[in-house]
């Protein structure tokens, strides 16, 4: 017991007597962020993303009311269940980004693996001209899922703030399914189904306006506060702007020397004048703790796009009834033309917190004569506020809203509107330079409303949809390799 209580001193006294980051002197002072330029600089992300256990609970109610004309008579339906998901992934993913006045450049390549276990438990009446019949399902669903992500995207400025842009999405998935269902005391129904996805969808288009990365020079604003809580007085204004190009430079040392620390300290100690001759092992060893900071994703500025494209969506499934009924083979191809507008702000409202926005517009025009679609129209604006609680501490606040609707060919009579709301925070918090742990807790609804009358007449209908789910999800982020360059 004694050997557990000097342990639990240790681990809570440790963060007492080292010696600690005071944070930004004045969270305001940000006019470096505006002021930023700099020459071709990079970085690259090895990491393992989503490493954790996913809970889901959700509520879905839907009611359809149909008048038929003819007959004086009714249909009402009413719907509810009740579902819980539990779920566990992972995901290797590596994110390569390039930027300079010229060119930007990022690229995100991921292949994810996730097991999920949902049950579900439902009650459905059906109301046929008075007549009630009330059914209740008990089902469950296992699922596995293999998933490859590649989007890229370059822009090659012409002007100060006119771009030509070039952007590549692709994704390839396998679902493994296999669920069980009662119905009514009936024999238990059970099948498997094995389905792969193939997307790509290539654009090209301009744009106008300029979103800078600005965590370099945040490096050089932390690397100045630092160096003033050691005793010592702030380094000027072209002492940062240089410490800022030369932690640019650090994955060069990385490849160039055995001992890149020494090297890369020593040649910025050379640009600022020797400000850091001074300074002891201890006190070196302090300012080079700022590489572990968590300085969050920070950009400034802001950006229009227009862009075309082509979208191509290609599935395969084959389902297995268990005896039940003959296997089934579903193939299915979808080609579309499609436009996007899409805006983007960034705005640091000082050193610890950035607010962001997001609005993207689409149309998709199907190129397949079968296909039902002679309009798809979507939707979506994203909102977030990220706020840096400490040096190892995020928030990653968000609110995002996506509409969408589909013109119908040869039904003039259909209106449908599908909306989608999400709400979530994520707290992170960087264990180490390498280690990530997060968070996440998110509310979602979905609300789906049609209003239709066949060419016939033969009823109206109108019908509603409305789910609730709330989730939450702990995981964990290892960075096998992080380069700045």
């Amino acid at each position: 017991m004694k050997f557990v209580y000097t342990l639990l001193f240790l681990l809570t006294s440790s963060s007492i007597i080292a010696q600690e980051s005071i944070g930004f002197t004045d969270s305001t002072d940000f006019e470096y962020l505006i002021d930023y330029r700099l020459p071709d600089w990079g970085y690259s992300n090895f990491y393992l993303s989503n490493v954790g256990v996913g809970i889901n609970n959700g509520i879905n109610k839907i009611n359809r009311d149909r008048n038929f004309s003819g007959s004086n008579s009714f249909q009402t339906n009413r719907f509810e269940s009740n579902q819980f998901n539990l779920g566990f992934g992972v995901a290797p993913t590596y994110d390569y980004f390039r930027e300079s006045e010229d060119l930007n450049m990022k690229v995100n390549t991921s292949l994810s693996f996730s097991v999920n276990r949902r049950t579900n438990e439902q009650e459905n009446e059906d109301n046929n001209s008075g007549v009630m019949n009330t059914n209740k399902v008990n089902s469950s669903l296992g699922s596995e899922r293999i998933d490859f992500d590649i989007n890229a995207e370059t822009q090659h400025f012409i002007s100060s703030d006119l771009f030509l842009e070039g952007n590549w999405r692709s994704n390839l998935r396998y679902d493994f399914n296999s669920s069980t269902e009662n119905r009514n005391q009936l024999p238990e129904i059970t099948q498997s189904s094995t389905t792969r996805f193939i997307y790509f969808n290539p654009g090209a288009g301009i744009g106008f306006g300029r979103i800078r990365n600005v965590t370099p020079i945040l490096r050089a604003l932390r690397l100045n506060e630092r160096y003033k809580a050691l005793g010592n007085s702030s380094i000027s204004k072209q002492d940062i702007e240089f410490s800022s190009v030369q932690f640019t430079r650090y994955q060069g040392y990385q490849r160039t020397y055995d001992r890149p620390l020494k090297y890369f300290w020593n040649d910025l100690n050379n640009g600022i004048q020797g400000k850091l001759s001074s300074l002891s092992a201890f006190d070196i060893f302090y300012l080079n703790d700022l590489f572990n900071e968590n300085l969050g994703s920070r950009f400034e500025g802001h950006s229009v796009t227009l862009t075309g494209g082509y979208t191509y969506f290609n599935s395969l499934s084959k389902i297995d009834f268990h005896g039940s009924d003959p296997n089934r083979r579903n193939f299915d191809i979808l080609r579309a033309a499609n436009v996007e507008l899409n805006a983007v702000w960034y705005k640091n409202l000082n050193l610890n917190h950035q607010l962001s926005a997001n609005f993207v517009n689409q149309l998709y025009f199907p190129l397949e004569r079968r296909n039902s679609v002679e309009v798809a129209y979507s939707s979506q604006f994203d909102s977030g506020w990220l706020w840096i609680l400490a040096d190892r501490f995020q928030l990653n606040n968000q609110l995002r809203l996506r509409y969408n609707r589909d013109r119908v060919k040869d039904i003039e009579s259909l209106k449908e509107h599908n909306l989608f709301t999400n709400i979530s925070s994520q707290l992170s918090y960087f264990i180490e330079n390498r280690l990530l742990l997060s968070a996440s807790l998110g509310l979602n609804q979905t609300y789906r409303s049609r209003d239709f009358t066949p060419n016939n007449n033969l009823f109206d209908e109108n019908y509603s949809r409305s789910t609730w789910d709330i989730n939450f999800s702990v995981s964990l982020r290892y960075y096998i390799n992080r380069n700045l360059f």
